[in-house]
């Protein structure tokens, strides 16, 4: 693999890792998720440092894909999208714990 693409590929996890950090220390992304993109982000990290991943990755991208910069593209588009479908998520189960926190409340005043 090209040194080009290794760094490409360690930027990337490494400025979505950051992201994630910052999503957390915002409260905006629950821990559950934050841990949860941390594993496969760290694991793609890995792929172009150790060498029997590097030729993995080389010949599954290679078999999969023909247009590298459409790939690079789809790959960061798909990675905003998810980080944001992850926010939402979080988001509403937080809204879920307090509707659930406010009925309780209410069913307890009511006794």
């Amino acid at each position: 693999m090209k040194l080009a693409t290794c760094i490409f590929v360690e930027i990337i996890g490494l400025s979505t890792l950051l992201t994630i950090i910052s999503l957390l220390r915002r409260q905006l992304l629950t821990i559950g998720l934050g841990v949860a993109w941390f594993v496969p982000i760290g694991g793609l990290m890995c792929l172009p440092i150790v060498p029997p991943l590097q030729r993995l990755f080389i010949a599954m991208s290679s078999s999969l894909f023909s247009s590298p910069p459409y790939v690079v593209a789809l790959t960061l588009f798909l990675l905003v999208f998810l980080i944001y479908i992850s926010v939402v998520l979080s988001k509403l189960q937080r809204q879920t714990r307090e509707i659930a926190q406010f009925i309780a409340l209410e069913r307890a005043g009511n006794k």
